[in-house]
């Protein structure tokens, strides 16, 4: 079953290569049809799995739970979680007619498969699973809710559990800045402080050779909600005075993270400024 999911997500993600057409027997329409089939036929074997479970359990007792430990049922749930959320994925496309991930709608469809993917999650750890692979899939769907908190703890979880890896912390920084554009008014100074503080420390820790298209247009968003304009502007400047120091951006190079560290900085200095000249007049 796993494999089977895995070769519904191939299929979709495959469609980052090509062209978006709203016709719908071009590739990209053909490629989404096919994953949401792959997966929505997933969906409905695990229920069935579940439902033989649960009917196994009612037979015997609770000797079927103490024989697999709970296992089945929270690889079951956790499965369950992840299709639904990917199903999410496939809809929200082809309502924003794009192949760009944004939050979810207003759409009851697209609400409930959210929804009903955090409760399989919360579920599935509740049986016992603690893999990183359960908390990166949980605080992704939390984000896709904008309960960016909520996401950002699921990712610390999967940072626990896996202290070596990039993915946790680089989605740590990407929902704290994500908080700051979502909300309508304005985020507070700390948490604007708190979210460039995660992306300097990815930058520093965690994070590749680089570049980081998507850490860059979420840092400047970010920045564009601060309240200040200068912080955006300021920062647009540090980046093209540190270009020449960067190898080609189709390079990955840690020159790509040097770079764009120091002006991660320079940004939460000057926010961290500001904080603390509010803090010394609140104590006057």
């Amino acid at each position: 079953m796993d494999a089977y999911i895995k070769k519904g997500i191939s299929i979709h993600e495959s469609i980052g290569t090509l062209p978006w057409s709203d016709q719908k027997d071009s590739a990209v329409q053909l490629r989404l049809s096919a994953a949401w089939d792959i997966l929505n036929d997933a969906d409905l074997q695990l229920q069935r799995v579940a439902n033989r479970k649960r009917n196994e359990d009612s037979i015997w007792g609770t000797m079927g739970t103490v024989a697999d430990d709970g296992k089945l049922d929270a690889l079951v749930l956790h499965l369950q979680g992840l299709v639904r959320y990917r199903k999410w994925m496939i809809l929200t496309q082809q309502r924003s007619q794009s192949k760009d991930i944004d939050f979810v709608s207003r759409d009851p469809e697209e609400m409930s498969l959210l929804s009903d993917a955090v409760k399989k999650f919360d579920a599935s750890y509740r049986q016992g699973r603690r893999l990183e692979t359960l908390f990166m899939d949980w605080g992704n769907t939390l984000r896709a809710e904008r309960d960016f908190d909520g996401a950002v703890l699921q990712y610390r979880r999967a940072g626990d559990v896996a202290p070596n890896g990039y993915a946790a912390p680089l989605n740590i920084a990407i929902a704290l800045l994500e908080k700051i554009t979502d909300r309508p008014d304005g985020a507070t100074p700390d948490d604007q402080f708190e979210a460039l503080g995660h992306v300097s420390e990815y930058l520093s820790w965690s994070s590749g050779g680089g570049p980081f298209p998507n850490v860059v247009e979420k840092t400047v968003k970010a920045l564009e909600h601060t309240g200040n304009p200068t912080d955006a502007s300021l920062f647009a400047e540090c980046r093209k005075s540190h270009v020449d120091e960067e190898a080609l951006q189709t390079e990955p190079d840690l020159s790509h993270a040097a770079a764009l560290k120091i002006c991660v900085d320079q940004a939460r200095d000057r926010i961290a400024g500001r904080l603390v000249a509010t803090d010394g007049h609140a104590s006057h």
